[in-house]
């Protein structure tokens, strides 16, 4: 958002630090977001009713490999 990239497409975004991910995928459920960034797979459970009443989730692109990645200190790079 600081680097204006929603602004670019025109989207009045505002983004929200959520508690826990069952309370992102509540609030998602009840309609309080719009949209969300969750675990890989959090829309599948939901769909399926695992944890939850189901319901539908659309998913229209995933912007990892669910998280993972190699990290290393400074001093281990250098």
């Amino acid at each position: 958002k600081a680097l204006g990239f929603f602004d670019d497409v025109g989207l009045d975004v505002t983004l929200q630090k959520q508690n826990s991910w069952a309370t992102l995928r509540d609030k998602l459920h009840a309609g309080i977001l719009d949209a969300a960034q969750m675990l890989a797979p959090m829309p599948i459970a939901s769909t399926l009713g695992l944890g939850c009443r189901a319901r539908k989730i659309v998913t229209p692109f995933v912007l990892s490999l669910n998280g993972n990645a190699i990290t290393l200190s400074d001093a281990l790079y250098l």
